[in-house]
């Protein structure tokens, strides 16, 4: 018979077997019969036909599989062993599930943003470029127009340079005005990012040009959410800040670059004037790195030109520094570190769990101990025990990997938000085959970790007839000691960010953030090119608003405080010799309310006022920081500061107060120096304009949005008002992903401080029982309870001691690597140590106690008597 007859055979087999099983004993009992018949004896017809029980298992070798018959018996015995053990079942998997489901969410996670190639054409070639200041330690700063045309003429390690500039535009003409996030870029950026259209074109040379650049393309999205998805969008005129732009083209589904924006794109066109410029950074370069440049030779072209550039233009690029990065590595910059983190929380749980449930394995194979010595004395082979022990392990690994699965899609949900905002368009969190793929090895890491070494243990110990003896209990104190390592690593880490998190949430942000809401107000320059139109708009908006019922203050302002990090301009301060790189201040301009109605407090002189308008002497405020800097010792009051260096004639500002610092830059940064400018002074510079209306209410900021809103359109029905917020939800932003990686670890820590606290129950419980007899001994011969609830403590502190030396040890070092995602803590802070080594010391007493609570309650008589 061929290879696939006999796999035929086979098969009719398995689909007939019970049939095949019955058919088989009829046939035996009729052969038998006939012996019988012709026997006179029947002891001799039974001898002569033979072992029945070997005849039935030998014809099921011959037609069926033995190993998956085997397996298959093996898997009933599980499943019924299971069913007379409910707790143990319930317990094992369910510490397999929350391990192997938490380890899938956080792998599925690091392989999005760390692995998972980017959706565009050979995305490893992709390589941004920034100009960054050696002064200030910024090498991730914007580059100027000036320095992109220089680098795009004479580069040649990086082909296809392209320029793109984040910007923000009005949508308005048809339906609602909406402001929308956009992007203005170079002829060839699509070209060189390498993507195709889904609909029409992307730009042409020559729509770059001043005059030829009212075109527009669309994102998917936009294209969908706003035109219902019209083919025939091509060729509409649309009003982008009331100016007119045609569409050309639409993007592919889920399209950004770098940065999380992109709704609309248009041409980035310059006259002379913007591409000779080199002080103004605000553009971001790209371009492609071909085979066999690597980027250690870009970086060596662009130090060269760093320094050709600090030579020849020294006013502007004294400080350049030059750097290229590639694109994967730029936009998994920032999340790196944790993720490296939140994956060693992962396997150290992973290991925990898989010490608990082997442990939970072993003591249930030692409670087996006479059943396993019965089938050993009946003639099962070590390789049977083990096999059978493993069965039992991988049925619990496969029961939790589908338990796993509702963990993992929980768990992705909530660390969505730690995906990069560059990433977030094109990268959703889902369970898919990647996601199973993971689970499934994670399952089967799981089933050898904690299943091969008690299989294998306690096959040896059966083979030894020493099952249950001491080298038992010293596996189980190793893996327990094991867990309890873990669990003080987890639980540093997890205190560590707990303390980062509370150390945030108590920073003082320089204002009163509550009851205050914020909204995005940005004036169409082309409707406002008049400086005294866009004044007259915030003073009606501003009167419309104050007069809403339950507002107590409102103003404008450049931004909300932590929301833009921006705005720098180097300034010069009268009589004074500054160190390069101390030049330059965050610049805003508000309207008069601003800091009373943020609650910014004043420290000298006064605020700006309504008398400070365009008429009138310039006047500034500045923040203590800045005071500080620039005149240590001295009263800022009078002194006097123009914009620009020391080169520019621009006329003389006057310092008329100092104000409290605001975290402009983030919680967790300190805050900048800052000047204040009133809007009537500085009309023309849109750069830093007051494009956000910030409005203190009475209570819930959120429920006067509505009526904000409707005061704005009375003035101008055709503002667009977007990003509604009320400003705490605006600074719980700041702190969302630390949040959430505390969040992750504290629940991982706590998860493992259990297990571990678990196992050293079980190890305590199982000892207390073995040793039943001996301490019935000890208390015949004049032991006291408190002496045996000593003994038993004392063995559990043991294993406990032993793992905590190896844990804090271990601690020590990952707090060091940590120190990049802490804030106000020092690696090796001593609360927080303490504060582990007191929770793990008292938790560890209480899981030894109750078992020694059962010791001290044996009656000597009965412990005699006990077998």
């Amino acid at each position: 018979m061929g290879f696939f007859g006999e796999w035929a055979r086979r098969i009719a087999y398995w689909q007939r077997r019970e049939q095949f099983d019955t058919e088989l004993q009829e046939e035996m009992a009729f052969h038998l019969a006939q012996r019988e018949s012709d026997t006179a004896r029947l002891r001799d017809a039974r001898l002569r036909f033979g072992n029945q029980t070997l005849l039935r298992e030998r014809s099921r070798d011959e037609w069926g599989w033995t190993l998956l018959d085997s397996a298959m018996a093996d898997i009933r015995y599980t499943l019924r062993g299971f069913r007379k053990q409910p707790a143990f079942a319930s317990i094992a998997i369910s510490t397999l599930a929350v391990a192997i489901g938490g380890g899938t969410a956080i792998l599925t996670l690091a392989d999005a943003v760390l692995f998972r190639p980017l959706p565009y054409p050979d995305p490893a070639e992709l390589t941004l470029v920034f100009e960054g200041n050696m002064q200030r330690e910024l090498v991730r700063a914007d580059t100027a127009p000036g320095t992109y045309r220089a680098l795009r003429d004479s580069m040649r390690t990086l082909r296809g340079l392209a320029l793109y500039q984040p910007s923000e535009t009005n949508l308005t003409g048809e339906g609602e005005p909406e402001r929308l996030d956009a992007a203005r870029a170079s002829a060839n950026f699509f070209q060189t990012v390498g993507i195709r259209p889904h609909l029409g074109r992307f730009f042409q040379a020559g729509e770059d040009i001043p005059g030829r650049d009212s075109v527009v393309i669309l994102s998917y999205e936009l294209w969908q959410r706003r035109f219902g998805a019209d083919v025939h969008v091509l060729g509409r005129k649309i009003l982008l800040s009331e100016q007119p732009y045609t569409v050309i083209g639409v993007l592919p589904p889920h399209f950004r670059y770098y940065f999380d924006r992109g709704e609309l794109w248009t041409p980035f066109a310059g006259g002379p004037e913007v591409w000779a410029g080199r002080s103004a950074r605000y553009i971001y370069i790209t371009g492609r790195r071909p085979n066999g440049v690597s980027m250690q030779q870009v970086q060596a072209e662009l130090d060269a030109l760093s320094a050709q550039y600090r030579n020849d233009f020294p006013r502007d690029c004294a400080q350049t520094k030059l750097q290229a990065v590639s694109l994967r590595e730029r936009l998994a910059e920032d999340s790196r570190t944790s993720l490296y983190f939140l994956l060693a929380a992962v396997f150290g749980l992973l290991l925990i769990a898989c010490s608990n449930v082997a442990s939970l394995l072993l003591t249930r194979a030692v409670a087996r101990g006479a059943e396993l010595s019965v089938r050993l004395a009946l003639g099962a082979s070590r390789g049977r025990l083990v096999r059978q022990l493993f069965t039992e392990s991988l049925v619990l690994a496969v029961a939790a990997g589908g338990a796993s699965l509702l963990v993992a899609a929980a768990a992705l949900q909530m660390l969505q938000p730690l995906v990069p905002p560059g990433m977030a368009a094109f990268t959703t969190l889902t369970i898919d085959w990647r996601v199973v793929s993971i689970q499934c090895g994670l399952a089967l890491f799981c089933t050898l970790l904690s299943g091969l070494l008690p299989a294998f243990r306690t096959a040896d110990s059966l083979t030894t007839r020493a099952i249950g003896g001491v080298h038992h209990e010293r596996l189980r104190g190793a893996m327990i000691a094991g867990e309890v390592a873990l669990a003080i690593l987890l639980l540093t880490g997890a205190s560590l960010l707990f303390r980062t998190f509370t150390n945030l949430n108590n920073v003082a942000p320089g204002f009163e953030p509550d009851g205050l809401l914020s909204m995005q107000t940005v004036l169409p320059n082309s409707l406002y090119r008049d400086p005294a139109l866009r004044t007259r708009f915030y003073e009606n908006i501003l009167e419309r608003v104050r007069g809403v019922p339950g507002v107590t203050g409102a103003a404008f302002a450049s931004a909300v405080p932590t929301t833009w990090k921006g705005g720098f301009s180097t300034y010069t301060a009268e009589g004074r010799t500054q160190e390069p790189g101390q030049t330059s201040a965050m610049m805003r301009q508000t309207t008069p309310g601003y800091f009373k109605t943020l609650g910014i407090p004043l420290r000298e002189g006064r605020l700006l006022a309504e008398g400070d308008h365009g008429g009138s002497a310039l006047v500034a405020v500045v923040n203590e920081a800045m005071a500080k800097r620039v005149w240590p010792g001295e009263s800022a009051i009078g002194k006097r500061i123009h914009r620009g260096d020391a080169q520019t004639d621009n006329p003389w500002i006057t310092i008329v107060g100092v104000v409290g610092d605001v975290r402009e830059m983030g919680l967790a940064a300190p805050s900048p120096v800052i000047t204040y400018f009133p809007e009537s002074q500085h009309p023309t510079a849109t750069f830093s304009a007051p494009n956000y209306l910030l409005v203190r209410t009475q209570h819930s900021p959120g429920a006067w949005s509505d009526a904000i809103r409707r005061a704005v359109h009375e003035v101008s029905p055709s503002q667009t008002v977007a990003k509604i917020l009320p400003v705490p939800e605006v600074l719980a932003k700041e702190t969302q992903e630390r949040r959430i990686q505390m969040t992750i670890t504290v629940a991982f820590a706590s998860t493992a401080l259990f297990l571990a606290c678990l196992g050293l129950y079980g190890l305590i419980s199982y000892a207390v029982a073995q040793r039943r007899r001996e301490l019935g001994v000890r208390l015949a011969l004049g032991a006291t309870p408190s002496q045996l609830v000593a003994l038993v403590v004392g063995s559990g502190a043991k294993f406990t001691t032993a793992g905590a030396v190896v844990g804090f040890a271990a601690a020590a070092g990952l707090s060091r690597f940590m120190t990049s995602l802490l804030f106000q803590v020092k690696p090796l802070d001593p609360a927080v140590f303490g504060a582990v080594a007191g929770l793990l010391a008292s938790t560890a007493v209480i899981a030894c106690w109750l078992p020694a609570r059962r010791a001290r309650k044996i009656e000597p008589a009965q412990a005699l008597r006990y077998d």
